[in-house]
């Protein structure tokens, strides 16, 4: 622990009056007078005062450790300090405006009511793009503008299977962020149902029996079915 490291009170207690005057002195200047230098220092006060040589290098080591101290200090702060957390798209009041990158994901919705693709198009990272989607849906200034540009067209919104995608996508995600793997599950098989996904038994139901392979080998096989096996009466 340096003497930097205690409180002005606790060192003023620890120094003599004069140490504790040249730790908080400030440096002032040096004239030359007959040919000798003639130092200067300000008390914490600013009353100006003489120190000889010796006094004024140690106010100016005093003045380099604080100088150091501060920069370290900073550098940490601007080293374990976190930045801002980014707001959260659900989040801005109504009486404010919309970004330019969500005003993107509202066009891009009114035209493809996909969040994903929306939230893709407009910018956002694509590791993001399905999360942001998700929240910015619940933005109702967000809602209200896609309305307002569905108006602008004369479009009215129809229930389709994309928009319903679009919609469980936003279940899957909420169910995934509070742990609720039953729901993600149910939204994925829902999603795949709309999406005409074949599950394993659609696919073995459907999968061609053994032909064969030519031919003459079907016209063999339907004659071997025609054939009566010899008795020993035709013998």
């Amino acid at each position: 622990m340096g003497p930097l490291d205690f409180s002005d009170e606790e060192i003023r207690e620890m120094e003599d009056e004069e140490q504790c005057l040249l730790r908080f002195s400030r440096l002032g200047e040096i004239e030359v007078i007959g040919g000798t230098n003639v130092y200067s220092a300000t008390d914490e006060d600013g009353a100006t005062y003489d120190v000889d040589e010796e006094h004024y290098r140690i106010i100016d080591q005093y003045e380099a450790a604080r100088r150091r101290q501060a920069e370290a200090e900073a550098l940490a702060e601007r080293r374990w300090k976190k930045p801002p957390p980014e707001p959260d798209p659900a989040d801005v009041a109504p009486a404010e405006k919309l970004t330019d990158r969500q005003e993107e994901f509202c066009r891009h919705y009114a035209a493809r009511p996909v969040a994903t693709h929306a939230a893709l198009l407009a910018g956002y990272a694509e590791e993001n793009a399905r999360h942001q989607g998700s929240r910015l849906l619940k933005n109702p200034l967000v809602l209200a503008r896609i309305e307002a540009l569905r108006a602008e067209r004369g479009v009215r919104h129809a229930l389709d299977a994309g928009t319903l995608q679009d919609k469980l996508e936003a279940v899957f995600v909420d169910a995934l962020t509070v742990n609720n793997h039953g729901a993600a599950v149910a939204a994925l098989r829902l999603q795949a149902g709309l999406a005409r996904l074949p599950t394993r038994a659609a696919l073995h139901e459907e999968a061609p029996r053994d032909e064969p392979r030519d031919a003459g080998q079907r016209a063999e096989k339907s004659r071997g079915r025609g054939r009566k096996k010899p008795t020993k009466a035709d013998k």
